[in-house]
């Protein structure tokens, strides 16, 4: 069996696809709260991508609405950062997965 160099194996995962998206994604959450600050970053969480459009979760339907305005503006900061540019930004206020993925359930009492 023939070894191949790290260098030459990571260069390999970087041109394939599925990589290429976790990667993007994870650029994402690394300047999210760079790009929309502190104060909207503690309301908001990214949790995919799909097709090109950025879902984030917000904490309720005033946070996804007001977003939904500055979508736009968003997208742009966001597209000069990433090495892969996003077509889109929804806003929802579904259930906000947390570090390690899973999902919050919403109680209303």
């Amino acid at each position: 069996m023939a070894f191949e160099s790290l260098e030459r194996v990571f260069n390999q995962l970087e041109k394939q696809v599925n990589w290429q998206k976790h990667h993007q994604f994870r650029q994402v959450l690394q300047h999210w709260s760079g790009v929309v600050g502190a104060a909207v970053s503690s309301h908001t969480r990214p949790y995919s991508i799909q097709r090109g459009t950025l879902n984030i979760a917000t904490a309720n339907s005033v946070w996804a609405q007001n977003l939904s305005f500055e979508r736009l503006r968003i997208l742009q900061k966001l597209n000069q950062i990433l090495s892969v540019p996003l077509t889109d930004i929804r806003f929802a206020t579904d259930s906000i997965p947390d570090e390690c993925g899973y999902y919050a359930i919403k109680v209303i009492i």
